[in-house]
């Protein structure tokens, strides 16, 4: 692997790891309908994922941890970005390999 590649990678992972907050979010979230108002104007109106509650106990919780639509596809856009960065050096490793007569499962 080149060391451009290897940095892209590193960078890539570096960037996922940085999702890891939002990631869990969504993943143990509890999506549901909230409204609010503050001085009867709506601040909020719209479904929201919060965090997920504890089995336990009530706890209370704030919709600043909250994640809306627009959050979400912000996630997933940043996912797919760094996806594409590992689906490319994957390729070009592939290709390096086909082209020495080895095998991508390293089997050979």
């Amino acid at each position: 692997m080149f060391a451009d590649e290897a940095d892209k990678l590193m960078t890539a992972l570096s960037e996922l790891h940085g999702l890891v907050d939002a990631r869990n979010k969504i993943a143990h979230g509890h999506c549901s309908r909230h409204r609010s108002k503050t001085n009867g104007i709506v601040m909020v109106d719209g479904f929201v994922l919060s965090p997920a509650f504890n089995r336990g106990e009530w706890i209370e919780r704030s919709t600043d941890m909250s994640l809306d639509d627009f959050e979400i596809n912000e996630f997933t856009k940043s996912v797919r970005k760094i996806r594409g960065v590992v689906m490319d050096v994957h390729h070009r490793l592939a290709l390096r390999l086909q082209e020495s007569g080895k095998s991508i499962l390293m089997n050979d």
